[in-house]
């Protein structure tokens, strides 16, 4: 969860791509009874691939759909920084 609080924070001051490695996509939600707001990262490798994907509603907690560990995090929390 707080892997999806930074990346979050990330997202909405506008950061995209961090260091060639990862992508922050974050789509807020529209009339989030229908549409929910969804985070997800993708690493940039050999193949890209989703590590974590998060959807959630105003006033619900977020549901982590996808989660995948490896050295993504550190890159994240360290961006973060």
């Amino acid at each position: 969860m707080a892997l999806f609080r930074l990346a979050l924070q990330l997202a909405q001051a506008g950061v995209t791509r961090i260091d060639g490695r990862l992508s922050i996509n974050y789509k807020p939600g529209f009339n989030t009874m229908l549409q929910p707001h969804t985070l997800s990262i993708i690493r940039h490798s050999d193949a890209d691939c989703v590590v974590l994907s998060v959807v959630w509603r105003d006033n619900e907690p977020p549901i982590i759909v996808e989660y995948v560990g490896g050295a993504w995090s550190w890159i994240l929390r360290r961006a973060a920084a």
